[in-house]
């Protein structure tokens, strides 16, 4: 057990805020009755998490009681999404303020997901007479029975997703983080890219089998979840397979479209600009490109972030798999703690044959911000080399519209767009709650919208 990576715990209102139980009819949770934001599965386990939610149950309760609200939501009763969505946001970053700390990843979700009536123009949190629950998903609730009805048709699209996400959510919690092993199997062929990732990882169990090339008329959906226990955990691999392979995967896909004998190629050097966890958790998924490029003999990767490790450090403890090694194949992982722009002007810097920005978030900070002066302000220029593809991804499709508009903006060179704002096949399989409901959806995935550029020739 103490070699399991467990994530950081999410909220739920419909789980134990300590243990993470299910709200069920014969086992229900009880509210806190100060804040009542947050519920319980017993008051032995709200004693004992009293020491963490003390201070953001003071300010949830105190701030409802000083406007004479019944809860600190109440408020926005009858607003709409935008406003709605505001409010969540800005009341996370004031009570950070206030308590003069950063919130956990629970804490801010406290904010970003309460219980509250799902009709986008109600958000009422007390119900008539109490809430009523979505018991399929556990994750959405409504203030009456006719605004449940009304929603029905919006709510059906994503419900399954919603579920998924929990279940994906409480695993990560609980058992672990959701790593599964990949198929050492090498292609002996080239066989290009699929229409998603589905196609892929379908070819993955061909392999294994010892069958040929997947159809695309043989692809079944199987990212649907059933109340089925077994093919609960077939969906949840599935979701957290695709969330490993995705970035790997969009690489193939970009790479097949865009770089002249890409089949052929035997030296490839890519770039991960914008690097954080999410790049570098279980390192070794990106050797997965290496599978699929039977020519390859050098796969280079740089990962470069303020979030990454050494300045400029050659990662050492990655071991090849050993039809790699027997391939005689050199892959290599390098990190550099910092802006691409810096990494550029170092002496270990050397044109990248692709540059992936993965869930760029260039328009998440208005342009005046310190987050943007200090972030990607001054560097979105610098991804751009003479015959370089530069793909950077996005998790919804406005934010895909503002991302592209501000680096046209801001790159300062003349651009040719070579995928605009498109959907990726290759996208990630894994929800994850959208508190924003962007797009008119309830989740959003990893690397949902792509858009490809490279620098116009002199």
């Amino acid at each position: 057990m103490s070699g399991l990576i467990l994530g950081d715990p999410h909220f739920y209102w419909s789980h134990c805020l300590c243990c993470h139980q299910e709200d069920t009819i014969t086992a229900p949770l009880k509210r806190c009755s100060r804040c009542h934001a947050v519920s319980y599965c017993s008051p032995a386990h709200q004693r004992a998490d009293w020491k963490t939610h003390k201070q953001l149950c003071t300010f949830l309760a105190q701030t409802a009681a000083e406007t004479g609200q019944w809860s600190f939501f109440s408020s926005m009763e009858g607003s709409s999404q935008t406003d709605w969505s505001k409010f969540l946001t800005s009341s996370a970053m004031a009570c950070s303020r206030v308590l003069g700390k950063s919130l956990s990843q629970q804490e801010k979700e406290i904010f970003l997901f309460p219980r509250s009536c799902q009709l986008s123009s109600c958000h009422s949190v007390t119900g008539c007479p109490d809430m009523v629950d979505c018991v399929r998903c556990l994750c959405v609730s409504y203030c009456s029975q006719e605004h449940q009805e009304e929603d029905k048709k919006s709510h059906t699209l994503g419900c399954t997703q919603l579920k998924l996400a929990r279940l994906l959510d409480r695993h990560n919690t609980l058992v672990d983080i959701g790593v599964p092993s990949l198929d050492p199997h090498q292609d002996s062929k080239y066989l290009g890219t699929s229409k998603d990732i589905r196609g892929h990882l379908v070819q993955m169990e061909y392999d294994r089998l010892g069958l040929g090339p997947v159809e695309d008329s043989e692809i079944q959906v199987i990212d649907e979840l059933s109340d089925e226990p077994g093919q609960v955990e077939i969906v949840m691999d599935f979701a957290f397979l695709t969330n490993q392979l995705s970035g790997p995967l969009t690489l193939l896909d970009i790479g097949h479209k865009f770089i002249p004998q890409f089949n052929t190629r035997t030296h490839l050097t890519v770039h991960l600009a914008g690097a954080s966890m999410f790049e570098m958790l279980a390192m070794v998924k990106w050797e997965y490109l290496a599978h699929r490029l039977p020519a390859l003999h050098r796969l280079e990767y740089v990962f470069v972030g303020p979030e990454c490790g050494g300045e400029e450090g050659l990662i050492t403890d990655i071991e090849n798999c050993y039809e790699c090694q027997v391939k005689g194949r050199n892959i290599t992982y390098r990190e550099f703690a910092g802006g691409y722009d810096q990494f550029k002007r170092t002496a270990v810097y050397s044109a990248p044959d692709i540059v992936l920005v993965q869930n760029c978030g260039f328009a998440e900070h208005g342009e005046k911000s310190a987050e943007w002066v200090d972030g990607w302000a001054g560097g979105l220029g610098a991804l751009l080399d003479q015959g370089v593809v530069v793909a950077f991804t996005s998790y919804t499709g406005g934010e895909a519209v503002e991302d592209l508009e501000r680096f046209l903006k801001y790159c300062g060179k003349e651009v040719e767009v070579l995928v605009r704002c498109e959907k990726n096949g290759m996208r990630s399989r894994r929800p994850v709650r959208d508190f924003e409901r962007e797009d008119g959806g309830e989740v959003f995935y990893n690397n949902q919208i792509v858009s490809v550029v490279r620098a116009k020739k002199a």
